[in-house]
């Protein structure tokens, strides 16, 4: 399954430096998902908007800001395909994600969760054909 990392524009202020060049553990966070990514048997395809992904198979599509490990794409895949439909992922609001999450990525509210730019999309299912 491909996973589609989305270049953002975002820089990180004072340092004016990119999200995906920061250092995470002494390694760039663009190193980090593309190693979580293979490790969660997933193939990192980087593209410059959601307009170039054309993919009608099993995919995720996620921002180049996100740091997340193995783990959380395993498990997020997993329920993923359990509901067998389009899915987002989210933290459910508390005092902590509201400090992090909200203050220091933006992240939109939605109901009790807020949600990161981590969708799963399933394989889509051909259109019926109609013949003459």
């Amino acid at each position: 399954m491909h996973a589609y990392i989305v270049t953002t524009h975002q820089k990180l202020e004072p340092f004016g430096e990119h999200p995906r060049d920061c250092l995470v553990g002494n390694v760039p966070l663009h190193r980090v998902q593309d190693t979580a990514l293979q490790r969660a048997g997933l193939k990192p395809i980087r593209v410059n908007s959601l307009h170039d992904i054309r993919d009608e198979g099993e995919h995720l599509i996620l921002e180049d800001r996100l740091f997340f490990t193995p783990e959380l794409i395993s498990t997020f895949v997993e329920r993923s395909r359990a509901l067998k439909s389009r899915t987002r992922c989210g933290l459910k609001a508390g005092v902590v994600t509201e400090s992090t999450g909200v203050a220091t990525q933006g992240l939109p509210h939605a109901g009790e969760a807020y949600l990161f730019e981590l969708l799963y999309s399933p394989q889509q299912q051909p259109r019926d054909r109609v013949l003459p």
